[in-house]
């Protein structure tokens, strides 16, 4: 398949994001030292370094298929083709910039948030505010996501307490525990609709 081949759709694009770190450390893979650093301004006289689109798939831990699909979506910028061959070719900055999506991809940060957070980059202590507006978001989703975890491994212990009393047959310890899971469940219910309302 060439490089330009078509794009996948957006599910396997994200089925493919979750599968792309292989090999190594994948926080070094994903997120490199001053990956998230100030972008330059444009004007800057240095010697521009070019990358093929496999290159920019190992440096960031990205499939070439979702590199492709955040180009279409917009959430990065038009990457500039080979003249010669058509090629899609990266500079250092289009390489840093990956390197920070895929930091808040890894974060389960969505593609409308990440748009957001990658526009306000540059501009200054205004952008910085919005900057740690959208993480301190992040921040709660992901704590809200550990506490529903944590009451889904809870309904798991009680169930594996009720067959324990099934097996051993002590049927009203096995009704006492059915009941305490009945009441984790409808908590479960409760927090996966809030999780669903927060997206």
């Amino acid at each position: 398949m060439t490089d330009e081949s078509a794009d996948e759709s957006a599910e396997q694009v994200v089925e493919k994001t979750a599968e792309g770190i292989a090999g190594g450390n994948p926080v070094d893979v994903i997120c490199p030292a001053g990956a998230d650093r100030p972008t330059q301004a444009s004007g800057d006289a240095r010697l521009v370094r070019w990358h093929s689109i496999r290159e920019a798939s190992t440096y960031s831990g990205l499939p070439e298929s979702t590199l492709r699909y955040y180009e279409q979506i917009g959430l990065i910028p038009p990457i500039v083709r080979d003249p010669s061959s058509g090629h899609r070719a990266y500079t250092d900055d289009d390489l840093q910039a990956l390197s920070t999506i895929a930091c808040l991809s890894a974060t389960g940060m969505s593609l409308a948030q990440m748009r957001d957070y990658m526009a306000n980059r540059s501009n200054g202590g205004e952008g910085a505010g919005r900057e740690i507006e959208l993480l301190r978001g992040q921040q709660k989703r992901l704590d809200e996501e550990q506490r529903f975890l944590a009451v889904r491994s809870e309904y798991v212990a009680l169930k594996i307490r009720y067959w324990q009393a099934v097996q051993a047959g002590d049927i009203d310890q096995a009704a006492h525990i059915g009941s305490e899971a009945s009441a984790k469940i409808g908590a479960l219910r409760q927090r996966g609709s809030t999780l669903t309302q927060a997206e």
